[in-house]
């Protein structure tokens, strides 16, 4: 990416910042519990450093400053550092502005115990993962989702390649992982005046009113079921020395 591409991306990301957050706070799964229950077994004492790469608005910094003695959330984007900030005031973290490229390549060596990224657009190459690899000593985590199925509105939405980003990142590995699932099945009311409205302008007019008769035959509402899996990627990279987290 070069400089004036990372600078829209930043630049739509501060403007994206709010409301993101206020997406991600009404959301229907309990990943955010989950992942922090799951790495609170898996991180028995506290380790010296934990890197929250493309950490935003700290959705993750409740349940992962506790496992570290020093918690250092990175973001490139002012407005999610901003957010970050006053969201928790009282945190110890190390908030730092600074986007993933820059903050990989000033680190000489492998100098965090622990990295932890949930689904960071940034890491798109095989040179990305390695570099994350290179600067961590233990291990490292990646959450992506990898499944995502509605019932109302699957049959109609193409293919998302970022669901098929995990399996690249496996492919690249040459060093040990794990992987954890977590799944949730949720149900959401849509109108059929909200169907119509989203497909408007997307489906041709037959095709749209063939899915209306189908989901909605009598009633103005139908249940969207919707099947959400993420995948938590677990790296150790002390299984060829021995060591534990």
């Amino acid at each position: 990416m070069n400089r004036d591409e990372l600078n829209e991306e930043q630049d739509f990301w501060d403007e994206f910042a709010g409301e993101y957050t206020a997406i991600q706070s009404e959301s229907q799964v309990n990943i955010v519990g989950d992942i922090s229950a799951y790495l609170a077994g898996e991180i028995s004492s506290p380790v010296d450093t934990l890197v929250d790469l493309a950490g935003g608005s700290g959705k993750y910094l409740l349940g992962l400053e506790s496992l570290t003695k020093k918690y250092i959330l990175v973001d490139f984007s002012k407005e999610m550092i901003r957010l970050a900030q006053t969201s928790f005031p009282m945190s110890q973290a190390d908030f730092q502005l600074m986007d993933q490229a820059s903050f990989l390549s000033r680190t000489s060596n492998q100098s965090y115990d622990v990295l932890f990224s949930a689904m960071n657009p940034a890491i798109r190459t095989k040179n990305d993962l390695n570099e994350i690899l290179r600067i961590t000593k233990k291990r490292v985590y990646l959450l992506r989702l990898v499944q995502e199925e509605e019932s109302l509105f699957s049959p109609f939405e193409e293919e998302n390649d970022e669901l098929k980003l995990m399996a690249r990142y496996k492919n690249w590995l040459d060093t040990p992982y794990q992987s954890h699932y977590f799944t949730y099945r949720v149900e959401e009311v849509i109108t059929k005046d909200f169907f119509y409205d989203y497909y408007s302008d997307q489906l041709a007019p037959v095709v749209l009113e063939q899915a209306l008769q189908q989901f909605f035959p009598v009633q103005d509402t139908a249940i969207n079921h919707k099947l959400l899996t993420f995948e938590l990627l677990s790296i150790d990279l002390e299984d060829c020395k021995g060591g534990q987290v």
